[in-house]
């Protein structure tokens, strides 16, 4: 066997292995399961260009649920879930796109954007869905208490 293709073999294997190792890994932690990665590499969204460094950093924590909702830092709010603005559903990241309080305060949440979006392969609902929570969330942290 020719030694380029030896050392072609062997790193193929290792990003399997590596692939299936961080996966497995992945499947113990609750703020990224619900991410699906088919192959080990960056994500699009990340080297697409279509992101800013901000925009990037923000479906970052929109994806791995560490957006500032109380939800997803439960212990931080003694398990009280109810919505700071409208106290009718729990604070969640999908809430966000349907609290009627932040729908009367940003239009914009009438766009058609589904919260799945975020974790699409497909850039251009990612960035729409981004530049939406963008705004939400500006308008959201000026709103509650």
């Amino acid at each position: 066997m020719k030694k380029e293709h030896f050392k072609i073999m062997i790193k193929t294997k290792i990003r399997r292995l590596a692939f299936n190792d961080l996966e497995n890994l992945k499947k113990g932690h609750s703020k990224v399961n619900a991410i699906i990665y088919k192959k080990f590499e960056p994500q699009k969204y990340i080297t697409s260009g279509t992101f800013n460094n901000d925009q990037i950093y923000l479906l970052f924590k929109l994806r791995t649920r560490m957006v500032d909702v109380k939800r997803n830092f439960k212990n931080l709010y003694n398990n009280e879930m109810s919505c700071r603005l409208c106290d009718k559903e729990e604070e969640t990241q999908m809430h966000l796109l349907k609290c009627e309080i932040i729908a009367l305060n940003c239009p914009e949440v009438n766009e058609l954007v589904k919260y799945q979006d975020l974790f699409s392969d497909n850039v251009i609902k990612q960035h729409k869905a981004t530049k939406l929570f963008q705004t939400i969330l500006d308008s959201w942290s000026k709103m509650i208490p």
